[in-house]
């Protein structure tokens, strides 16, 4: 038997919160510092904030 079970919005937003999150400190800094070699602390930077701003 399956019991259902209900998210609140609060649990929603912080499952969608930390998702973004994850995703944008993995992904987007890891792409902008291919490209920019010794100045790679800049777009890690500024990635994570975009992201931050997304959320």
């Amino acid at each position: 038997m399956h019991s259902q079970m209900k998210l609140s919005a609060a649990q929603f937003r912080i499952l969608v919160i930390f998702n973004s999150l994850g995703d944008t400190i993995l992904v987007v800094p890891g792409s902008l510092t291919a490209d920019s070699k010794q100045e790679a602390w800049i777009p890690a930077i500024l990635g994570v904030g975009v992201g931050v701003l997304l959320v």
